[in-house]
């Protein structure tokens, strides 16, 4: 569960923020009067449409309508989650953060001392790379092509070639034997509580916002160990814990999540060195698993954090690498692909708040992993094999014909029916049928016979629906509802308007849902602080509509006061003839004998109507 801080520092990290130095790191600005204009870097475009405000701490581009506060702009541009995008920033600008736990604040949360106890334990393992006796240990890094400079850069370390020594200084330091064995930094054994990692080359894995969360360790190669060294396993990784979860963790991603955001695609690895080999080579997008099997979950966090991208599946070519799409796992992925009329590449995975699209493919030659091969063939051969990557669904069909006997007939009817048993899961009809031609091309076997086998066999429903997320088309706005909306902008640039004894508006002058909801958080800001602050708004919200709406209303031209006013009085107008078409409707519904009471009442709210009608329309 993703920390929650207290909202008095949040709104000092988004207030001592400079959202244009902040944005300044991404995008070239320029000064624009009030504010600042360049070219947006969420689409491509040639004259600068993308504009911030520094005033109201907001951004928003008037070509693809991206806009919100500071902390928008890092979730967007580098792929964080909210907390990590406030994180991030509190790093930057030296501001401590309270998590909130049960309402209450505490200064200091078991989560927090766990990262705490791993940055301490990082160091340490930086130390013990460093000291003399660890030069078969640097020896062995520069045998891998890994340089000092690789070393800085990941914050590779040792273990150390004693038992205990990051035991014994965390203890030191006032840390438990409970808090040491949570965070996997320390493991009984027979002679007692000893350092997990000791004798071991150690990747420090960090979450997506740049905090260690977790160690993935290597044993040495014989002739580069000591007697006393551990020799098994060859790759040990952390325990989970509350700050590290194997299944959603991805290696690489704090370094990676720039370039997945501008390249719109990821490559995934199996091993560390795979990915710092990889990203040294230029393929920046590379990351990959913490010792455990590409999970669904991983997919989810793929999704929700950097939504529509090409995943790239990077596989070993040997038998290892081969069996890490193993056939649950494949098959899980295939029977995801659910894109309805939805159909953009080799196929959706309707996973989280998105799809994720083309996941694909890519084979090594024989005997190389990704770091042998990159050292061997430099970033254009990796670059080659990436772009000759297949989708998962050709996979999966290759893999299952593989090695059959297809000059025989008993051959071909054994690799169509296990390709038919591939297609089964894949949920489009389109997809479906056409990658049945395919197979019927590659197997010899006329191509009404395979779809007919395919046909014959009931298809898997999944675990989801067949038919793609509904879509919503864009509200254009148009008559009353585009008063409302530059109502809000009046409002947001004179605040005062909300107290006004002629034109205050309330939540019913707005007719659409969220115009209603911008409404409502305007008006409690103004009741709670006394003025309006947008940024601080923005910030504050989770619903991307909103972030979006409250950063176009607030940056560009500011409405005159008097043109502000006017958006008003319409608004109320508008407000009043909805009321007296309904009372008029309601009044044809009363018998004026029978029902005296009431329709005496209701005639008196339509006269206060009709006269409220033409006192707004005489001030006009």
């Amino acid at each position: 569960m993703s920390p929650k801080y207290e909202r008095d520092d949040v709104d000092e990290v988004h207030d001592r923020a400079d959202i244009v130095e902040v944005i300044g790191d991404h995008v070239r600005l320029r000064k624009a009067g009030r504010d600042w204009k360049g070219l947006c870097p969420f689409h491509q475009e040639k004259t600068p449409s993308f504009v911030v405000n520094p005033d109201k701490g907001l951004y928003f581009c008037h070509g693809c309508g991206t806009g919100g506060s500071v902390f928008t702009f890092l979730e967007q541009i580098e792929g964080l989650t909210f907390p990590e995008a406030v994180e991030s920033l509190a790093r930057r600008y030296g501001i401590e953060l309270r998590e909130v736990a049960g309402g209450q604040k505490r200064q200091e949360s078991s989560r927090s001392r766990l990262y705490t106890l791993q940055e301490h334990a990082v160091r340490r393992y930086r130390e013990f790379l460093a000291a003399k006796d660890a030069e078969p240990v640097r020896a062995y890094l520069g045998s891998r092509g890994i340089t000092s400079e690789i070393i800085d850069k990941y914050s590779i370390g040792f273990g150390g070639w004693k038992r205990d020594p990051v035991v014994r200084a965390a203890t030191r330091a006032g840390y438990k034997t409970e808090e040491l064995m949570a965070a996997g930094l320390a493991t009984r054994d027979q002679r007692g509580i000893r350092d997990t990692f000791h004798g071991r080359v150690l990747f420090p894995i960090f979450d997506p916002s740049g905090r260690p969360v977790g160690i993935g360790g290597r044993v040495l190669p014989e002739e580069f160990r000591q007697d006393d060294a551990p020799d098994a396993p060859k790759y040990l990784n952390s325990r989970e814990s509350p700050i590290f979860k194997k299944s959603r963790i991805l290696y690489g991603t704090n370094w990676a999540r720039a370039d997945v955001v501008q390249r719109k695609r990821l490559v995934l690895v199996e091993g560390y060195t795979d990915v710092i080999a990889l990203q040294a080579a230029g393929i920046g997008e590379a990351v990959a698993t913490c010792g455990t099997s590409l999970t669904e979950d991983h997919m989810k966090e793929i999704s929700s954090r950097f939504g529509d991208v090409r995943v790239i599946l990077c596989l070993d070519a040997d038998a290892a690498g081969q069996n890490a799409m193993s056939k649950e796992r494949t098959e899980e992925l295939a029977g995801a692909f659910s894109p309805g009329d939805q159909v953009r590449g080799s196929g959706w995975i309707p996973i989280g708040r998105g799809w994720l699209p083309e996941v694909q493919v890519a084979n090594l030659p024989q005997g190389k992993d990704p770091a042998d091969f990159v050292r061997a063939e430099g970033e254009q051969g990796v670059a080659t094999v990436l772009d000759a990557a297949v989708p998962l669904v050709e996979f999966l069909l290759r893999r299952a014909i593989e090695g059959a006997d297809l000059q025989s007939p008993d051959g071909r009817t054994r690799a169509v029916r296990r390709g038919v048993d591939v297609l089964r899961q894949v949920g489009d009809t389109l997809m479906r049928h056409e990658y049945a031609l395919w197979l019927a091309d590659r197997t010899g076997v006329d191509a009404q016979e395979v779809v007919k086998a395919l046909d014959a066999q009931p298809r898997s429903s999944g675990r989801r629906g067949a038919s793609g997320p509904k879509v919503e088309a864009p509200v254009v706005l148009t008559g009353h509802h585009r008063i409302e909306h530059e109502a809000l902008r009046s409002i947001l640039a004179y605040p005062d308007l909300l107290n006004d004894e002629e034109l205050q508006p309330t939540e019913d002058d707005f007719t659409l849902p969220l115009h209603r909801s911008l409404f409502r958080l305007l008006a409690n800001e103004m009741a709670e602080q006394g003025a309006v602050d947008a940024g601080r708004i923005a910030a504050r919200v989770q619903d991307a509509d909103l972030r979006r709406i409250a950063s176009q209303l607030s940056v560009g031209a500011t409405p005159e006061d008097h043109v502000a006013r006017d958006t008003l009085r319409h608004v109320k107008l508008n407000t009043v003839g909805r009321h007296i078409v309904e009372r008029k409707s309601r009044l044809r519904s009363l018998d004026p004998n029978r029902d005296a009471a009431a329709y005496d009442a209701l005639f008196e709210e339509l006269l206060e109507l009709e006269m409220q009608k033409r006192r707004l329309s005489s001030t006009e």
